[in-house]
């Protein structure tokens, strides 16, 4: 089952290499959403989420390499 995130979320990276700089947690800013086909009139949602990194950075991660963070 495919977890969907929503703004202020507090996310985990899964993997995915160096991609965050070094930080482990992440919050979700918002969901990215784009055109997916030069025909398509509007922007769609991708699954892609902006999060904020706990340095500052914002970046762009797909979310297989997302984990909602429990207490």
């Amino acid at each position: 089952m495919s977890m969907e995130f929503k703004t202020g979320d507090l996310v985990k990276f899964t993997g995915g290499g160096d991609m965050h700089a070094g930080c482990k947690t992440a919050l979700i800013v918002k969901r990215v959403y784009s055109l997916l086909h030069y025909t398509s009139p509007y922007p769609e949602e991708t699954d892609l989420y902006e999060v904020l990194l706990s340095n500052g950075q914002k970046i762009s991660v797909h979310k297989m390499y997302l984990e909602m963070v429990t207490e």
